[in-house]
C-alpha cells in the first residue's frame, strides 16, 4: 500500500513538471514589463504588466499568458514608452456691440483682443490650476463681425504631461464660468466704433468637443488609444511611420527597431518574418518545393513560412479535403505532405414509398391491375422524378425497381431510385423533398390511375402520402465512401492495401498488392521478399551470371483470398405499414423545403441570367419609386397653395418657429431655448400628407432642469490600524463635517454657477474593507443644467488627490487596537438619477433629461399625463385636474377649450315641427327628448320620442303628436280609420283591429264582439256577452265572491289559532312561576306588596296612593285562566280589554304611550290606558320589570306581557256613618 501512495505521488509530481512553464524564461522575454503577482514557480497561467508609462501595441498595458505545457504564449512581450500628445481645440465667443454695427468697431476690437490675449491665457491658466492638463497656452485667435456681434475663436493648444480627462473638464468649466461671468475674457466694457463707441456684452460661449492630436514631438510615433486616454507611442518592429500613422512594412520588408520611419528590403534568397521584424534564410521552403509529387499542386509564401499543396482535378485527398496548409516547424514541415488520389463519385440509393388507397375494395383484390398497369406507366413515372429535381442538378436519377404491396385498403409502392454523379448531399436532400411535397400538391404527379378493376368490383383510387426510407451509399469493390461538404466520394485503397469490409488495412506480412483499389493481397513466394510499402516482391539477392544480370522477380503468382475476404449479400426487406400525413410536418417541411430551393437557385450557373433580370427588375422599380417625389415637386409650382395650410404651424403651435422647403410641402417646427415637446423633442418635421400635417400638431412646453441626485465615492486608507476598528470614529468625525463636505463642494463648484442653495448632501455613508473606508456622499442637486452638475463631480473627482484639504477633515484616528493616520485612495462618482415636480413628468431624450409639464387638454396624475375626462378641458399646461364645461357648452380643441356650441340639426326642426309637444335636450343638444301633450300619441301609439343629431339630420324621422283613435278605430299613416269588417277594437288609440271570430258579430260600431243568438237553444238566450277573457259578467262576479268567502274564511281561522297558541304559551309562562318565590329584599315575589314597589312608576295614579293601608287584595290570578274572587270580575274583564288587545306577536312591544318603541310594527299594538286604581277599582302590575330610561315611555315585549297579573281589591268596609 505505501509503495501505490509513493508510486502515485511520484506520477503527480512527474506530471505537474511536465505540464508547468517556467516563470523565470517569462521574465527574460519581457521588454519594459514585469510578471505580477499571480505568477510563481510552475504556474501555468499568470499576467505581465507593462511598466508606468509605457503600453503595449494594441494600447493596453495587460497581457495574459497560458502555459501549453512546455513554454508561455505569447512568450515574449515589448511595451514601448507612451506619451501624453499636444492635444489643441477651441472654444467661441459671441460679443454683442450693442449701438453700434461690429463692422464699424472691428478694427478696435481686433486690437484690443490681440492685446489682452496675455490676460486671457493667464484667466484660463487660473481657471484649470487645480487640474492635471500640463501647459496651457492660446494658439491663435479668429475674429468675425456679423451685424451686431463679434464671434471670436480661441485656439487653445495643451502640451507637456497631463490627463486628457483633465484637459476636457477644463474646457468645460472655461464654457461654464464665462456664460455665467460677464468680466471673463471679456477686457472692456466700452470699444471704439470710429467716431462713437458702444457698449460690449458677452452673448454665449460655445466650446468644441472634439480635440486634435499631435505627436510631432516625439519623432517616429502616433497617436494611440489606450486606457488613460490617447497617448503618443513609437511604431513598434515590424512597422514604419507613415505621416501621421504607423504601416506595417510592406511585402519582402522589415524592420527590427522601434519608432522608424521606413522598412528594409529582405535580400534574395531570404525570408521575412511573419511579425516583419526579421530576415532569415528560407530553407523550410525550398525544402518543401523541391518534393517530388504526382497529381498535387505545391504553393509557398516565403514571407510567413506557409506552404499549400492542392490536389488536381479528379484527385483528392484521403481524409476528403482538397488542399492543406503546412507551416515550417525550424526542422521539417507539419503535418506530413498528403497524397492526392483519384476519384469516383458514389451512389446513392434512396428508396421513396407512396402509398395509394382503394377506396371502394380491399387492396388485394385490385393488386394485380395496379402492378400490371404500374409496369406500363413506368416511363411515365421516370419522367416525374427525373424532372423534378433536373434544375437542382445535371446529375442522373433513375428507377432502378419497383416494389408493391398491400394491407387492408391500401397499396404502398416503393421506388428505389439511384442517384448518379456528383450529387451533394444537401442538394439530393431537397430533390427528395421536392419529390414529397409534389406528390402531395399535384394530383397527377405518380399517379396516372383514375379506376381499378378488381375482383370484387370497380374502385377509385387516390394519393395518401409520401415518405423517404433505406438511404445506401455504394462504392464499387476496394472503394472507401469519403464524406466532404460537396458530395460523396469513392476512393481506392492505395497499393500495398486491399479493402476489408469499410476500411482499407495494409497488407499481411508476406502479401503485396501492387494496384490500387483492390480487395486482396498476393502471395509472395518463398525466395522473394515484401518490399517496405508492401507493393511487391523482391529477390532476396542479385545473382550475376557472366555479363548477363537478373534481378529477382518472382513471376506472377495465383490470386489468393484471405479468409475474412468474403462477399456477403445482405437482403434489405421493408415492413409494410399505413402511412399516415400531418399536415403541420408538411407545412414545415414546404418551407424547409422552399428555403433550399431558394439557397441552391441562388448559386446555380444555370439561373444566373433569370436572377440578374429580377434584379434588374426590382432596381428599375426602386428607381421608380424613388422618382416619384420628383413628379410631385414638378407639379408643386411658383404659385402652388399648399393644402395643408401654414397657419395650422405658426399659429396653432406657440413658442416656436418653422422653416419650410420643398414649396412648404415639408416644414420644420423648432421650439424656442428652454422649450420642448412632450416627448422631449427641441425640433418636429411635419409633412403634408393630403390637406393634413403629419404628425399631428405637437406643442412646444417649457421643460424645468429635473433635480438629480448623484453619489460621490471617497475611499481612505487607514494606515497602521485595520479600517473596522476605526470605523466608528470615522464616522462620527464625517457626521460633524458634513456641512463642511458641503460647503466645500459648493465653493469649489461656485465658479460653475452652483451657489450654495443649488446642491445638498442628503446623506453619507461609511463602510470599511479590509484597510480602506469609503464614504458614499448622496448629492442632490437643484440648480443649473444637468451637464454643470457633471463637471462639478468630475472636477471634485479629480482634485481629490491633488488638493489634501479637499473632503480631509481626518487627521489621525482613534481605533480600538490603537491611533492611525489616514491618506486618500482615490474619488469616483456614480451615474446620476432624476426626479421632477408633481407638476412635470421625466422625459430622457438623446442624452438630454427635461421636466415637461403636461400639455393644454391633459392633467398629471400618478407622474403620468392623461387626457381629461369626458365633458372637461384645461387650457393650461402643467396642470393636476381638469375644468369642467358647464351646461349648453361643449368641449373642442382636444380638450383644450369649452365653447357655446350650436347644434347643427337646428332645435326648430323639433318645437316647431312637432305641435303639441315639449322637448327637453342633454349632451350639448345632441339628443332631445320629446314628449307629447297630453291626450296625444305618435302614429305608432307613442307618448315620447328620443331623437340624436347625426351629421345635420335629426334620427329618427319627426313623428307628430296626434289625438288618439277612439275606440272602434284604428291609425292608418295618422288618420284614424274604422275597423275593417268583421274586425273590431274596444280600446282607444290602438294601430290595429282584432278580428271577430266565427259564431260572433261586431257590434257598437265596431267597439265589441259578441256570440250570435240562437233562438232554437234556450240556454244561450240569455248569455252575457263576452269579454277578451273568454268568461261572462255573471261567471266573473260569482269567482270573484267566492274568492272573497274563502279569504276571509281563512283569515278567522288563523286568527283563532294564533290566540290559542298565545294563551297556552301565557299559561306555560304563569305555571312555571313557584309559589314561595321570593324577590331579592325578601318579599314574596306574588305579593301586591312587592308588586307595587317594583312597578309603582309603570301605573299612572296619584302620589301615595300606593301606600293607602285600606288598599288591599284578596287573591291574584293570571290573565289567561279570568278567575276572579270579587263580584267585580265582570268589570275587570272590561278593564282587561280596553287595556290590551289581545292579538300579541312574539317579541313586540306595549306601550303606555303611542308607539315610540323599536321593532313596533303598526296595527300590532294599541296604546295602554291605564286607570288609576281608585277610579276602577283594578290595579294592573308588571311582575317582570326592565329598567327604561326617564325620558322615554316603558317599553315591555311578550315575555313581559306574560305576567301581567290582574289584582282585584276587596270591598271597603260601608262606613259605619
Amino acid at each position: 500500500m505505501r509503495n501505490c501512495v509513493v508510486f502515485l505521488l511520484c506520477l503527480v509530481t512527474v506530471k505537474t513538471k511536465v505540464y508547468a512553464c517556467d516563470d523565470e524564461e517569462l521574465s527574460r522575454h519581457l521588454y519594459n514589463a514585469t510578471l505580477q503577482e499571480n505568477c510563481y514557480q510552475n504556474a501555468t497561467s499568470c499576467q505581465s504588466t507593462c511598466t508606468s508609462g509605457h503600453v503595449l501595441e494594441n494600447g493596453s498595458q495587460t497581457t495574459s499568458h497560458v502555459c501549453n505545457g512546455t513554454s508561455w504564449i505569447p512568450n515574449t512581450v515589448t511595451c514601448l514608452p507612451a506619451r501624453t500628445p499636444v492635444m489643441t481645440t477651441n472654444f467661441t465667443i459671441v460679443y454683442v456691440t450693442e449701438d453700434q454695427p461690429a463692422g464699424n468697431c472691428f478694427y478696435s476690437f481686433n486690437v484690443r483682443m490681440w492685446e489682452s490675449i496675455s490676460s486671457f491665457r493667464n484667466a484660463i491658466r487660473s481657471t484649470c490650476r487645480e487640474l492635471e492638463t500640463g501647459s496651457i497656452s492660446i494658439e491663435n485667435l479668429e475674429l468675425s463681425p456679423l451685424a451686431f456681434q463679434v464671434n471670436v475663436v480661441f485656439h487653445v493648444k495643451f502640451s507637456g504631461e497631463g490627463t486628457e480627462t483633465s484637459r476636457d473638464i477644463c474646457m468645460d468649466m472655461i464654457e461654464i464660468i464665462s456664460n455665467g461671468n460677464q468680466n471673463y475674457l471679456k477686457p472692456f466694457s466700452v470699444i471704439s466704433c470710429g467716431a462713437s463707441h458702444s457698449a460690449v456684452k458677452k452673448k454665449q460661449t460655445t466650446r468644441s468637443a472634439a480635440f486634435e492630436y499631435n505627436c510631432t514631438e516625439m519623432l517616429g510615433s502616433q497617436p494611440l488609444a489606450s486606457s488613460g486616454g490617447v497617448r503618443c507611442v513609437h511604431c513598434f518592429p515590424g512597422n514604419y511611420l507613415n505621416s501621421t500613422r504607423c504601416k506595417p512594412c510592406l511585402q519582402g520588408t522589415y524592420q527590427a527597431v522601434p519608432g522608424q520611419l521606413t522598412c528594409d528590403v529582405c535580400p534574395t534568397g531570404k525570408h521575412v518574418t511573419e511579425d516583419r521584424t526579421k530576415c532569415l534564410d528560407s530553407v523550410c521552403v525550398s525544402t518543401f518545393l523541391s518534393q517530388k509529387t504526382q497529381n498535387i499542386d505545391l504553393t509557398c509564401t516565403s514571407e510567413n513560412q506557409m506552404c499549400m499543396s492542392t490536389c488536381l482535378g479528379g484527385y483528392i485527398q484521403d481524409d476528403g479535403g482538397l488542399s492543406t496548409v503546412y507551416n515550417c516547424s525550424g526542422e521539417g514541415w507539419f503535418p506530413p505532405l498528403k497524397s492526392c488520389i483519384k476519384y469516383e463519385y458514389s451512389t446513392y440509393n434512396v428508396d421513396l414509398e407512396a402509398v395509394y388507397t382503394t377506396n371502394d375494395a380491399v387492396a388485394a383484390t385490385c393488386l394485380s391491375q395496379f402492378q400490371a398497369f404500374t409496369s406500363g406507366h413506368r416511363d411515365y413515372f421516370q419522367t416525374n422524378i427525373s424532372t423534378s429535381c433536373s434544375e437542382l442538378h445535371d446529375g442522373n436519377v433513375t428507377i432502378e425497381n419497383i416494389t408493391i404491396g398491400s394491407i387492408a385498403f391500401q397499396i404502398k409502392m416503393t421506388f428505389h431510385l439511384k442517384f448518379y454523379g456528383s450529387w451533394p448531399t444537401k442538394i439530393m436532400d431537397v430533390c427528395m423533398d421536392i419529390i414529397k411535397i409534389t406528390f402531395q400538391s399535384r394530383t397527377t404527379y405518380l399517379h396516372p390511375y383514375t379506376v381499378l378493376q378488381c375482383t370484387d368490383g370497380r374502385t377509385n383510387v387516390t394519393k395518401v402520402s409520401a415518405q423517404r426510407s433505406g438511404d445506401v451509399l455504394n462504392c464499387p469493390d476496394g472503394r472507401l465512401i469519403i464524406n466532404s461538404t460537396e458530395a460523396s466520394y469513392c476512393i481506392p485503397c492505395s497499393a500495398g492495401a486491399f479493402q476489408n469490409d469499410l476500411i482499407c488495412l495494409p497488407c499481411p506480412n508476406g502479401t503485396y498488392q501492387p494496384i490500387i483499389g483492390q480487395t486482396f493481397c498476393q502471395n509472395c513466394s518463398d525466395w522473394t521478399k515484401v518490399n517496405e510499402d508492401r507493393t511487391e516482391c523482391r529477390l532476396e539477392e542479385i545473382t550475376t551470371l557472366g555479363n548477363i544480370s537478373y534481378t529477382g522477380s518472382s513471376p506472377p503468382t495465383e490470386v489468393t483470398l484471405l479468409p475474412n475476404v468474403t462477399e456477403q449479400s445482405t437482403e434489405l426487406t421493408t415492413t409494410e405499414q399505413t402511412i399516415t400525413t400531418d399536415l403541420a410536418e408538411t407545412k414545415e417541411t414546404t418551407q424547409n423545403v422552399l428555403t433550399s430551393i431558394l439557397t441552391i437557385l441562388s448559386t446555380s450557373a444555370s439561373l444566373t441570367t433569370t436572377v440578374v433580370t429580377i434584379e434588374t427588375t426590382e432596381t428599375s422599380t426602386e428607381k421608380s419609386t424613388s422618382s416619384s417625389p420628383t413628379t410631385t415637386a414638378l407639379r408643386t409650382t411658383k404659385g402652388y397653395t399648399i393644402p395643408c395650410g401654414l397657419d395650422q404651424l405658426s399659429s396653432a403651435i406657440p413658442n416656436s418657429k418653422y422653416t419650410c422647403a420643398a414649396h412648404n410641402q415639408t416644414c420644420t417646427v423648432e421650439c424656442s431655448s428652454g422649450y420642448v415637446t412632450s416627448e422631449g423633442e427641441a425640433s418636429v418635421e411635419y409633412r403634408c400628407e393630403g390637406d393634413v400635417w403629419t404628425p399631428n400638431r405637437k406643442l412646444c412646453l417649457e421643460y424645468d432642469i429635473p433635480f438629480t441626485t448623484s453619489a460621490l465615492y471617497t475611499t481612505y486608507s487607514t494606515v497602521d490600524q485595520v479600517a473596522l476598528s476605526c470605523l466608528q470614529d470615522f464616522r462620527e468625525i464625517t457626521e460633524r463635517n458634513k456641512d463642511l463636505f458641503q460647503k466645500t463642494i459648493t465653493d469649489y463648484c461656485g465658479d460653475l454657477g452652483i451657489n450654495a442653495g443649488g446642491l445638498k448632501i442628503e446623506n453619507i455613508t461609511s463602510i470599511s474593507l479590509s484597510f480602506q473606508i469609503t464614504n458614499t456622499i448622496l448629492i442632490t442637486f437643484y440648480e443649473e443644467s444637468v451637464d454643470v452638475r457633471e463637471v462639478c463631480l468630475d472636477y471634485i473627482t479629480l482634485i481629490f488627490l491633488n488638493v489634501p484639504s479637499l473632503l480631509m477633515p481626518y487627521s489621525r484616528l482613534n481605533c480600538t487596537s490603537g491611533l492611525s493616520d489616514v491618506t486618500k485612495v482615490s474619488a469616483s462618482h456614480g451615474s446620476p438619477s432624476y426626479s421632477c415636480n408633481n407638476r412635470t413628468y421625466l422625459v430622457n431624450r438623446t442624452s438630454q433629461v427635461y421636466c415637461v409639464p403636461c400639455a393644454p387638454g391633459m392633467y398629471m396624475i400618478s407622474s403620468k399625463c392623461v387626457p381629461c375626462p369626458e365633458g372637461h378641458y384645461q387650457p393650461l399646461p402643467g396642470q393636476l385636474t381638469c375644468e369642467p364645461c358647464t351646461e349648453n357648452r361643449t368641449v373642442v380643441e382636444s380638450g383644450t377649450n369649452c365653447t357655446g356650441y350650436t347644434i347643427p340639426c337646428g332645435l326648430d326642426q323639433l318645437s316647431s315641427a312637432i305641435p303639441n309637444s315639449k322637448y327637453t335636450c342633454a349632451a350639448h343638444n345632441q339628443t332631445c327628448t320629446v314628449e307629447c301633450s297630453s291626450g296625444y300619441v305618435t302614429s305608432e301609439g307613442e307618448a315620447s320620442v328620443e331623437y340624436r343629431c347625426e351629421g345635420d339630420v335629426w334620427t329618427p324621422n319627426r313623428k307628430l303628436c296626434l289625438v288618439p283613435c277612439v275606440p272602434g278605430m284604428y291609425m292608418v299613416s295618422s288618420q284614424c280609420v274604422p275597423c275593417p269588417e268583421g274586425h273590431y277594437q274596444p280600446l282607444s288609440g290602438q294601430l290595429t283591429c282584432e278580428p271577430c271570430t266565427e259564431n260572433r258579430t261586431v257590434v257598437g260600431s265596431g267597439t265589441n264582439c259578441t256570440e250570435i243568438v240562437d233562438e232554437e237553444n234556450d240556454f244561450n238566450l240569455r248569455k252575457s256577452q263576452v269579454g277578451p277573457t273568454g268568461l261572462t259578467e255573471t261567471e266573473i262576479i260569482v269567482i270573484a265572491a267566492v274568492s272573497v268567502c274563502v279569504v276571509f274564511f281563512l283569515v278567522v281561522i288563523a286568527t283563532v289559532y294564533y290566540c290559542k297558541k298565545s294563551k297556552a304559551k301565557r299559561r306555560t309562562s304563569h305555571a312555571d312561576v313557584p309559589g314561595d318565590a321570593k324577590s331579592g329584599d325578601g318579599v314574596s315575589v306574588k305579593s301586591d306588596e312587592y308588586l307595587r314597589g317594583s312597578h309603582e312608576g309603570l301605573i299612572p295614579g296619584k302620589s301615595g296612593s300606593t301606600n293607602d293601608p285600606k288598599w288591599t287584595y284578596r287573591d291574584e290570578k293570571i290573565i289567561e285562566k279570568s278567575t276572579f274572587a270579587s263580584a267585580n270580575e265582570a268589570k275587570a274583564l272590561d278593564v282587561l280589554n280596553t287595556i290590551i288587545d289581545i292579538n300579541i306577536d312574539n317579541e313586540e312591544c306595549i306601550t303606555a304611550q303611542p308607539p315610540v318603541c323599536e321593532n313596533v310594527r303598526e296595527g300590532k299594538w294599541r296604546p295602554l290606558h291605564v286607570r288609576h286604581k281608585n277610579e276602577s277599582n283594578v290595579a294592573v302590575v308588571i311582575n317582570k320589570a326592565k329598567e327604561t330610561e326617564p325620558d322615554k315611555a316603558p317599553c315591555r315585549t311578550l315575555s313581559d306581557y306574560d305576567n301581567f297579573q290582574i289584582y282585584v281589591p276587596e270591598p271597603e268596609p260601608s262606613d259605619p256613618d
